[in-house]
């Protein structure tokens, strides 16, 4: 099917586009709200006989012969506006995109030259300044400006946004839970299920019209985020034929083409993002392992089925590589347009942290020892090769009022993982110990999306819908873990496989399969009013539904009478065919099942939302929306714990009715200036993860996630208000206040002083966040002429968060206080960042040849984890990231470009530390990213 969904996008690549005429082609504009004009009169000024109108997205085509003409756009209650001068050439697409204002705005006709065209930045700025709800975003204008490759590099430009690796996107410093992501209106689930945001870096910017990140919230949207809800929108109907491919090759010295990359062999496809089944479990899960009491040689034949394969081998890394294909066009089918897009892109890429580190510390029992107690050290190396590969097509047809698009998104991801580790036990269960990890990680994901809009009957009736199914899927098969103990001989190092400290052999299976279905209704009635106002009715609903089911299996071994075979130290050694367990001399290794209830369970979840909503003009300076959302949420859950205490059998763990009401408003003071309040109740609910038994570790820093079903939903209320002056060319200041009051949000806390290593998800009181935005865009020119081409832009976010601490948190760090030391009844937010800041120079030379741009992204320190008893507060350092990027274009087509881009010039490092009272940071963890260089090459066919 996707062989054959290529040959048809070749296919119609070549299509004939429009005969010995050319084409006019564009998107009519309301200058005064950014919004497309859908049914307006379009005609040629010399002759108003030919003529077309505008269809419900405000599009129009004209196929004329080949001269320079006159258009003009009209519609009722606007005034005309005229595009003059307007260059048809043969066989070309020429793309205009006017406005068109209300008639009591202006008192004469518009007129402008075909060169004066309206550009997609400076339509998402009317769209920020006219939006009732505060927005910020990025339009493909600035992506192609800048050079951005993906959204992950571009949202970065966005006031109060932070990037994770380049991947996961955090608004106003909040953690991941408090934002969400939708792709054309649509939510989807990312690679990881149990995070809000979506990886930015699975989109090229060349399929997406622009991102918008709605702040505040309002009763269309969904009710589930409080710092931000970003939606991409792809695009639908190419204005002109586009057919790119492109290529890039990256090189990082501390991690391409290094001689001691970690490495083993796994499947054939592993280049390709998914295991061939090589990893796959050798026998049926419900298959009895026999115990070796028994002499049974089914325990020697089971045993034998596995891998051999436990260690790691030192290869060569190569560069990293990406490569991507992009097609779009639309053609006319019968009496509407048909809009196709689509793209394929493939990326691997080589990472190795040759100084890892993770510690764990514990506060002193003396509360006047100052000192943090090292309770275990992990050093070493860990190596990774990613392979993603990504496929997204839309298929879009439309006529004057009605438009039906199915839109397809695949993903596959594919991790090959190895690592050697040293670990030293200093206070519980002392000892040292060598690790070795082999793993993998497979994740995929499909989604397909139905949706429609239609204007019923008159003009004034709209109707949208969409249906989605999303099945996403995450496969760990056999992950091998070898821990020996070492003791110091004297003359020779031994190796034991003592189990009492955590040595031995285990091999784990995880799989996660997740569901999710969900259809929308919106229906929007305008009102017109005698000041050409007008004002809308919205109204509508929608149900989710998401089911998951997760499994662990885990198989520990066990080598009797290990002295016989002499261990020394090679994990490979264990599985030799000599050293598999013989039944008659009872020596070797054998298998052993280790089935834990906790870490199997299944869940799901159905939310029913329905909304009302005013959008209302006040009159000629003053618009308000107002409504309400409701949303009914109801968790199923079936599991056990592992002492089996406690069971589940498709039990609701949460049921709970949301009434979410939303205010906001707009006051212009003049054409340019906005002042704009928003008042909105929102939420933030557990995942399935967390509101469950589970008990899931990691295997290289050996912290475990231990769930919570006694988690419930924080709710939110949100103010703020927001001052903007906008100016010519795009410039811009803006000044914004926003305050957040968080009821039982919900944080990661130590597990307990018995389990320094566990973390589990935990209800907070209450929390306040405080928090200041800035925002300033300038136009260098003002400085010297040959700075014309140059703009500096910034934003930065002061945050303060107040957590008021619960009863038994205080009397916990009341209890460890260390001499002398003031407990305070608050603290901040988990994940909350104080201060975030974006600042971009970007230089474009007249000619538009070459597009430069530096940019710097800093994150203030924030807390990551929440210190119970004798464990101390978790804080990630303080992050800097300084980029740059240079796009050529080798020709004023714009048909082929050069691209280079140099990531964390800094080389600035990932660090966590505890923080105790008196006491130095000590390292919670440590890894060096170091710095990378890409050159790209893109061309269009």
């Amino acid at each position: 099917m996707k062989k054959s969904l290529i040959l048809l996008l070749l296919t119609l690549l070549y299509f004939p586009l429009m005969g010995q005429k050319g084409l006019v082609r564009g998107t009519l504009y309301d200058g005064d709200t950014g919004e497309p004009v859908p049914f307006a009169t379009v005609y040629l000024e010399s002759d108003k006989g030919i003529g077309t109108s505008t269809d419900l997205d405000g599009t129009f085509e004209f196929q004329l012969p080949a001269k320079i003409y006159s258009i003009t756009f009209s519609y009722i209650g606007y005034t005309s506006t005229t595009v003059h001068d307007l260059e048809v050439r043969e066989d070309a697409i020429q793309v205009i995109n006017p406005n068109i204002y209300p008639a009591m705005e202006t008192l004469s006709e518009i007129v402008v030259v075909a060169s004066q065209i309206r550009n997609t930045q400076s339509a998402l700025l009317t769209i920020k300044r006219k939006s009732p709800n505060v927005v910020d975003g990025v339009s493909r204008e600035l992506f192609s400006k800048t050079g951005d490759g993906d959204a992950g590099s571009a949202i970065k430009r966005v006031t109060g946004v932070s990037v994770v690796n380049g991947k996961h996107v955090l608004v106003r410093g909040l953690g991941d839970r408090y934002s969400k992501t939708v792709l054309n209106g649509t939510e989807i689930p990312g690679l990881d299920p149990d995070k809000n945001s979506v990886q930015f870096d699975l989109f090229p910017t060349l399929i997406i019209e622009n991102i918008l990140i709605s702040k505040t919230f309002m009763p269309n949207l969904p009710g589930d985020f409080s710092g931000g809800l970003v939606n991409i929108y792809t695009r639908e109907f190419p204005e002109s034929p586009l057919f790119r491919i492109s290529a890039s090759v990256g090189y990082n010295p501390s991690m391409n083409l290094v001689n001691n990359f970690l490495s083993y062999d796994g499947s054939k496809t592993d280049a390709l993002g998914w295991d061939n089944g090589s990893r796959d479990l050798p026998f049926e899960k419900t298959t009895n392992i026999p115990d070796p009491i028994h002499k049974n040689h089914q325990l020697s034949t089971l045993t034998s089925q596995f891998n051999p394969r436990m260690s790691s081998m030192e290869v060569k890394s190569a560069p990293d590589q990406s490569y991507s294909i992009v097609y779009g066009n639309q053609f006319d089918l019968g009496s509407g347009k048909l809009g196709i897009i689509g793209t394929a892109n493939y990326k691997v890429s080589y990472r190795t942290f040759p100084e890892l580190e993770y510690n764990t510390y514990l506060k002193y029992p003396d509360t006047a020892n100052f000192n943090l107690l090292r309770n275990r050290s992990i050093h070493g190396r860990r190596s990774d090769q990613e392979v993603l590969l990504t496929g997204i097509a839309g298929i879009n047809y439309k006529l004057k009022r009605t438009k039906i698009g199915i839109n397809w998104f695949h993903i596959q991801n594919g991790t090959s993982r190895a690592a050697k580790l040293d670990q030293i036990n200093s206070e519980t269960n002392p000892s040292t110990i060598v690790k070795t990890n082999l793993g993998y990680r497979e994740r995929s994901m499909d989604h397909i999306r139905v949706n429609g809009k239609h204007h019923m009957g008159s003009d004034n009736w709209e109707l949208d819908w969409t249906l989605s199914q999303t099945k996403s899927t995450l496969k760990e098969p056999d992950n091998r873990v070898t821990t020996y103990q070492t003791l110091d001989r004297g003359e020779e190092i031994s190796y034991e496989l003592n189990a009492s400290v955590g040595g031995g052999v285990h091999r784990v299976w995880r799989t996660l399969q997740e569901d999710n279905y969900a259809g929308m209704l919106d229906v929007s009635y305008a009102i017109d009013s005698q000041n050409n106002r007008t004002s809308y009715i919205r109204g509508g609903g929608g149900m989710t539904y998401k089911d998951r089911r997760y499994e662990i299996l885990n198989y520990l071994f066990r080598v009797e009478q290990s002295g016989k075979i002499g261990l020394n130290g090679d994990p490979d050694q264990l599985f030799l065919p000599q050293n598999i367990w013989d039944p008659n001399s009872r020596t070797g290794t054998y298998v052993r099942g280790n089935y834990e209830p906790a870490n199997t369970y299944k869940a799901n979840q159905t939310i029913f939302a329905g909304y009302v909503m005013n959008d209302l003009s006040l009159g000629s300076r003053l618009k308000t929306i107002y409504g309400a959302r409701m949303e009914q949420v109801v968790n199923r859950y079936t599991g056990q714990n592992n002492l089996g205490s406690e069971r589940y059998e498709n039990q609701k763990v949460f049921d709970q009715l949301d009434i979410l009401p939303s205010f906001n408003i707009i006051y212009a003071a003049t054409d340019k200036i906005n002042i704009r309040l928003s008042a909105n109740r929102t939420l933030a609910r557990p995942t399935f993860k967390e509101k469950s038994l589970a008990q899931i570790q990691d295997l290289i820093s050996g912290k475990t996630f231990i769930g919570n079903l006694n988690l419930d939903a924080t709710e939110i209320n949100n103010f703020d208000l927001r001052f903007e002056n906008y100016f010519d060319l795009g410039q811009l200041v803006s000044l914004s206040g926003f305050y957040k009051q968080l009821f039982a949000p919900i944080e990661l806390v130590a597990y307990s002083d018995a389990s320094p290593d566990n973390v589990q998800p935990r209800n907070s009181t209450k929390a306040t966040i405080l928090g200041i935005e800035l925002e300033l865009k300038k136009n260098l020119a003002f400085m010297a002429p040959v700075l014309q081409g140059a703009t500096l832009s910034g934003n930065v976010s002061f945050i303060r968060s107040n957590v008021k601490l619960g009863e038994s948190e205080y009397q916990s760090r009341l209890h460890n206080a260390r001499s002398g030391e003031l407990i305070s009844s608050t603290r901040s937010l988990v994940d909350q960042a104080p201060v975030i800041a974006n600042v971009f120079l970007q230089y474009a030379t007249l000619n538009k040849l070459l597009d430069l741009n530096l940019s710097y992204n800093y994150q203030g320190k924030q807390l990551t984890i929440v210190g119970i008893g004798r464990n101390s507060d978790i804080y990630t350092q303080p992050t800097h990231s300084l980029n740059f990027t240079a796009r050529m274009n080798m020709k004023k087509t714009n048909r082929v470009h050069l691209s280079l881009l140099i990531k964390n010039i800094l080389d600035h490092e990932h660090i966590q530390v505890y923080q105790s009272y008196g006491s130095i940071d000590r390292i919670s963890e440590r890894y060096r990213p170091g710095r990378s260089v890409s050159l790209g090459l893109s061309v269009a066919l």
